[in-house]
């Protein structure tokens, strides 16, 4: 079981006031299960090749309950971020998201998609599921959304690991990053957003695009 950096708790046991997202930590009413999460990596410090920035966790599963309840914040810091190991390597509940994420990593790693997790972190900018229409919402509540998130946990995380080089995921993500002043070396769409993009042609040659922006060697 990969252990998660000690950094990673603090996000796990957030209880940030966020607008469409306070519930999710304050409701005590609530099952355990929109604890903030969605981060892996096996790399080591100082071998990260690329951090991987999507938007944010997505719909949560029931089998993370059972992960997380009556455990301390190591413990579910550990739980958390081994269970998105998992689910990365196939090994769990499917993810269509995470399952291009590698693959699609792998190609701009030259690496097999076994491999992308030594060499890569990936992550979102936002830490916390959010409401369906968060994308398309009002954009003021989005962006005080990402702004409180990356300033609170994003940063502590890039200065953590120093990435050789970042890629933003996400139209949103991209869009955090952008007004919080972070640099970034490349952008791309998130890998199921709708219309065009959802087109394999159109989403190869942005890849390839990509990867010539991130130029790996």
């Amino acid at each position: 079981m990969t252990k998660a950096p000690k950094y990673f708790e603090n996000i796990v046991t957030c209880s940030e006031d966020c607008p469409w997202v306070s519930n999710c930590n304050t409701n005590s009413s609530l099952e355990p299960r929109f604890r903030p999460r969605g981060t892996t990596s096996r790399a080591t410090l100082g071998n990260v090749r690329l951090m991987i920035i999507l938007a944010n966790p997505g719909n949560p599963s029931t089998l993370e309950d059972k992960e997380y309840s009556g455990k301390s914040a190591h413990a579910i810091a550990d739980a958390a971020w081994t269970f998105t190991e998992t689910i990365l390597e196939g090994k769990n509940v499917l993810s269509p998201t995470l399952d291009k994420v590698i693959v699609e990593a792998s190609y701009l790693l030259n690496c097999s998609p076994k491999q992308v997790l030594d060499q890569c972190v990936i992550t979102n900018h936002v830490k916390c599921s959010t409401p369906k229409g968060y994308s398309s919402g009002k954009i003021s509540l989005r962006k005080d959304i990402s702004n409180r998130c990356i300033k609170k946990h994003l940063i502590t995380e890039l200065d953590y690991w120093k990435p050789e080089k970042i890629a933003a995921f996400a139209a949103t993500a991209r869009e955090g990053l952008k007004n919080s002043g972070i640099h970034f070396d490349a952008c791309i769409s998130h890998p199921t957003a709708r219309g065009n993009n959802l087109k394999p042609e159109v989403r190869k040659e942005k890849l390839r695009q990509l990867k010539t922006e991130l130029d790996f060697h």
